[in-house]
């Protein structure tokens, strides 16, 4: 029997008057099933699962040398009823929830992640804040350190893995700068190794655009022009107290 997507209905936790579409009210959450996802990923996650109510979960990027989370609860899908016109909830509880995002989300990467090398993302059950978590404690004993730790090797792996795969792409493409996945330009720049990879430094160069003062090549993220110190963002320079003149 099919799923419903979200779009077939429209699911609400109030009463509301009926625009059209099936109305469907969800039944109350349990307070206490939650799971906090944790990452220490530097790349933003957006999963979108179109037939649960929620239906995206956003994990932040973590700031090297840190971490991320998301506290996610049970969530709900429908399907349609062989004795009614009204769909049937299934719920979802917060564990299967956060492993079902978790592994769809590291098989869907460019290379695809196994058990021992993968994206540094993992849950635990409970809602946390990055101070409560600090004394969590998994079943088997291991600190939150500890996990933490794990997993930055295990991504560590995956990020080698990437590049390993990056330099056989660019040697097999001749040096086609798009032969390269973002995944491993965050590796080789979070391992601090884009100055060893030469399509590092190709991928670098495409990202350039000429300076309209000057008409060097220039990276336009960043506020003034390293060649002539034409303002090239006002507004980014303003905030960090750039006030020089162009030379």
């Amino acid at each position: 029997m099919p799923e419903l997507a979200l779009d077939q209905m429209q699911v609400f936790n109030k009463p509301t008057q009926n625009v059209g579409k099936r109305v469907i009210y969800p039944l109350p959450r349990n307070p206490a099933d939650k799971a906090t996802i944790v990452s220490v990923f530097p790349k933003e996650i957006d999963e979108v699962k179109p037939t649960i109510f929620p239906r995206r979960f956003i994990i932040p990027a973590a700031v090297k040398d840190d971490f991320s989370l998301l506290v996610i609860e049970g969530a709900s899908f429908f399907r349609p009823s062989v004795t009614s016109n009204i769909p049937m909830e299934i719920p979802i509880n917060a564990m299967s929830l956060a492993e079902s995002i978790i592994n769809d989300y590291l098989n869907s990467t460019w290379l695809v992640s196994r058990g021992n090398r993968c994206p540094g993302v993992f849950f635990v059950l409970g809602e946390f804040n990055k101070i409560t978590i600090q004394k969590y404690k998994s079943p088997e004993g291991k600190t939150f350190a500890e996990l933490l730790e794990h997993h930055r090797a295990i991504q560590k792996a995956w990020f080698i893995e990437v590049m390993n795969a990056a330099d056989a792409f660019w040697a097999s493409t001749g040096g086609n700068p798009r032969s390269i996945p973002e995944d491993a330009r965050i590796a080789a720049e979070l391992m601090g190794l884009e100055k060893t990879k030469p399509w590092m430094a190709n991928v670098v160069a495409s990202q350039l655009e000429n300076c309209k003062s000057c008409g060097e090549m220039i990276n336009v993220t960043y506020p003034v022009c390293r060649y002539c110190h034409a303002i090239i963002d006002e507004k980014k320079a303003k905030e960090l107290g750039l006030t020089f003149a162009a030379k």
